[in-house]
């Protein structure tokens, strides 16, 4: 597969049309054509349903849409770091979830400012997301909250943080009784992080009830916006929430006896064993 191939398919794949992508790409009609046909004859399926001048993804053409767009990504990347080569006396590359940035962002922000013969660059991603770039060499650092077990990659634990089940002072069940028992579990208000399977797993082998879901979302901070507007309760690491906590604006609420405590979140950082001896990675083991 060629690169010419991949960004004539990405792009009929957004135009849905020959036209509009010859235009796009700045070659005629016929030149597109013959790079679809090529692609097409490489995978050995076709790619698009033609019904008459409209067209549609094959099951193949879906599957092929990631892939082709992360090797464009890969060969971009790779150009632009051969460009800036002597650029920059050094580039460094990080990647991380939004959530972990929240905390040490600060500590990027101290080493770039003593160290301004770098260029940092910082992606955002769930963790798998991050593991995936460390792996495709588009970053050198990654901080997730999942532990990787590959050979090339070397790991260190960053901190961990205390889980707390916390709730806007202004709500009725920070005024009444804080301590919760597995049967409170059915009627609380809860707003979950989606797919966080450490509180999930922690629920199914201690809880074991139907919850009250209010709201399921994907990012800390739509989570912590919504405590903070009275929505319900959410599970947040304390560092997410410390100043919260401290002024009085969030109280956390306890659990009776006979529920076993909650599990504390761990931060990694990874990196791949010839980048050991990057400053910034004591920087952050120290932060």
């Amino acid at each position: 597969m060629e690169i010419d191939q991949l960004k004539a398919f990405l792009s009929l794949v957004e135009t849905k049309s020959f036209s509009k992508t010859a235009q796009v790409l700045f070659v005629v009609q016929s030149t597109i054509s013959t790079r679809i046909a090529q692609l097409e004859e490489r995978i050995g399926k076709p790619l698009f349903e033609r019904n008459n001048r409209n067209i549609s993804l094959t099951p193949a053409g879906q599957i092929l849409i990631p892939y082709a767009q992360r090797i464009l990504e890969l060969h971009d990347k790779g150009l632009s770091e051969v460009i800036q080569v002597n650029l920059k006396d050094e580039r460094l590359n990080i990647g991380a979830p939004d959530s972990i940035l929240r905390i040490l962002h600060k500590s990027l922000i101290e080493y770039s400012k003593k160290n301004l013969h770098h260029t940092m660059t910082i992606k955002t991603g769930h963790s798998w997301e991050i593991i995936q770039l460390l792996l495709d060499r588009i970053i050198q650092i990654g901080l997730v909250y999942q532990k990787p077990t590959l050979p090339s990659i070397k790991v260190h634990q960053l901190y961990e943080d205390e889980i707390l089940l916390v709730v806007n002072k202004n709500h009725s069940l920070a005024n009444g009784v804080r301590s919760i028992g597995k049967q409170d579990f059915q009627k609380l208000p809860l707003i979950k992080l989606h797919n966080d399977q450490l509180v999930n797993d922690w629920i199914n082998k201690n809880i074991q009830c139907p919850l009250n879901i209010r709201f399921e979302v994907d990012q800390i901070s739509m989570l912590i916006s919504l405590v903070l507007e009275s929505q319900g309760v959410a599970f947040i690491p304390k560092r997410f929430v410390l100043d919260y906590l401290e002024n009085g604006t969030l109280v956390y609420l306890s659990f009776q006896k006979n529920i076993p405590k909650l599990p504390s979140r761990k931060v990694y950082i990874i990196y791949r064993k010839e980048s050991k001896n990057l400053p910034i990675i004591k920087k952050l083991l120290e932060s």
